[in-house]
């Protein structure tokens, strides 16, 4: 697959009228450090579909906030085999996991149209000496990503492919009611052989596993958009208590 950078082309930012802010560094920032910060951020056209944010082995000069649509990163395996190993959603950054180190970690692939910005991370670091809260969340989202990644961890490891798809979902479902948007009708962030790749399971094992939660009623699928019907009965999949005993709003 040929993956092409983002565009050089840039947009001037602005935090203070940005939908994202709320989730976002300049929620930290006071304004005069909110416009030092916009004045260090890159906003370039929208990356396409399969089209690369950075590689994995290049030099590591910027975090990427994401405004828009969804990526994955990638790493490769000593033997050279690619593995997927996270993605990433509206307000999520990208390439945390290379601070401190000189180059990208991974590399990072839009999954469908996306919008970043692009922040230099010596910028950023000047900022933080000034504001330490700002290293503090920045500490917080290396955390939370981690975490994620443990988790997916434990998922990979249930018993099912049927208990990892619905994790999954779950993961999903969750990442867009943090946003404030509907969870339980939405689009899927990746192909169902990309789900597959992150999950440890082929495109058809994950398919054969939306079929079945389909015919159980607990979901409805067409091609990435996806309803859940019954999102107790999700939850009951991978054993997790009811918490939300009752079928979601949209049954």
């Amino acid at each position: 697959m040929n993956h092409k950078f983002i565009s050089k082309s840039r947009h001037r930012a602005n935090c203070e009228t940005c939908a994202l802010r709320q989730y976002c560094l300049p929620s930290v920032l006071s304004d005069q450090e909110r416009l030092l910060l916009e004045s260090s951020i890159e906003q370039g056209d929208a990356l396409k579909k399969n089209q690369a944010l950075f590689h994995e082995g290049e030099k590591f000069t910027h975090i990427h906030i994401i405004r828009s649509g969804a990526a994955k990163t990638i790493s490769k395996s000593t033997n050279s085999i690619s593995q997927i190993t996270g993605i990433f959603f509206t307000s999520e950054i990208v390439g945390l996991e290379s601070i401190g180190l000189e180059s990208y970690q991974n590399s990072a692939i839009a999954t469908e149209s996306t919008f970043i910005c692009s922040i230099r991370y010596d910028s950023l670091r000047m900022i933080g000496r000034l504001q330490p809260d700002l290293d503090e969340l920045l500490f917080k989202r290396l955390a939370k990503k981690i975490r994620q990644s443990q988790e997916q961890i434990i998922a990979n490891s249930k018993v099912t492919a049927t208990e990892r798809v619905a994790l999954f979902l779950l993961f999903v479902s969750k990442r867009y009611q943090l946003l404030n948007q509907s969870e339980d009708q939405f689009r899927l962030p990746m192909s169902r052989l990309d789900v597959g790749d992150y999950l440890g399971l082929s495109k058809e094992t994950v398919s054969r596993c939306l079929a079945l939660l389909e015919l159980e009623k607990i979901i409805e699928i067409n091609n990435r958009n996806l309803k859940i019907i019954n999102l107790s009965a999700l939850n009951r999949k991978i054993g997790f208590p009811d918490l939300n005993d009752h079928p979601s709003s949209s049954q």
